[in-house]
């Protein structure tokens, strides 16, 4: 997870604490992987890659893959957990970007964000870097919270900036020369957990019970969006190829 609005140097408490709740929704994971992996050929690169929920599946599946994090806290722990493994703290905003990454530009097939572009104020500039470190015919792949009219203190808590839609996302990878090969809303059925928890009852945090009961009723979970057919969700999910 990466935010733009705090000091690197400081502690994430909030962020950390759902990080550490999701490493219990293991078939969560695992479905954000398989959602994604066959738009990730290798070498890939992780943007934001927090305690490694999703890139252990990559690192199993003995893809090359560089882990990075804004937070020099995470990287200690992604380079501790996943040992032998490249680990980099990347910062997607640096105003010197090519010249402080100059080693990773346009190294990688693919680039990954799963939940993180939404941290970064300045978001047009953010993935304008992450297209600097593909090759050509490389992609990129991200997923947001989708839909402002859920956008609540749960968002807030974990510094969202804003949510997105398809249309909106899609607009913007076309404005910046990738050429979309995939656009769908993700995760119907957490929407309505979201607006429960976090407009309803004003919570600041997701409690770790539903995320428990929502990994055992994944099976029905993945059934209803595979009826949906993407067009509703709780995220967007978005896939381009640089030309």
């Amino acid at each position: 997870m990466e935010s733009s609005k705090a000091n690197p140097n400081l502690a994430d408490p909030v962020g950390e604490r759902t990080l550490e709740r999701f490493q219990l929704a293991k078939d969560f994971n695992y479905w954000m992987y398989q959602s994604i992996a066959p738009y990730c050929p290798s070498p890939c690169l992780e943007i934001g890659s927090g305690l490694g929920n999703i890139s252990q599946h990559f690192i199993a599946t003995q893809k090359e893959i560089c882990l990075t994090d804004l937070r020099p806290h995470y990287c200690s722990r992604l380079a501790k957990t996943f040992e032998g493994v490249a680990v980099k703290q990347l910062d997607l905003v640096a105003m010197d970007f090519e010249r402080q990454y100059a080693e990773l530009i346009e190294q990688f097939a693919s680039v990954y964000a799963l939940n993180v572009v939404e941290h970064i104020e300045d978001d047009r500039q953010a993935l304008e870097n992450c297209c600097k470190l593909i090759r050509k015919g490389g992609n990129l792949v991200i997923l947001v919270p989708a839909h402002q009219f859920l956008y609540n203190g749960l968002d807030e808590a974990l510094g969202h900036y804003k949510r997105y839609s398809k249309k909106e996302l899609r607009q913007l990878f076309e404005q910046l020369g990738l050429k979309v090969l995939k656009a769908q809303y993700w995760n119907a059925a957490a929407m309505a957990g979201w607006w429960w928890y976090g407009r309803i009852r004003k919570e600041r945090e997701l409690p770790a019970s539903p995320l428990k009961r929502y990994n055992q009723l994944l099976p029905i979970i993945k059934f209803l969006d595979r009826c949906l057919l993407g067009q509703i969700g709780n995220s967007v999910l978005i896939v381009g190829q640089k030309n």
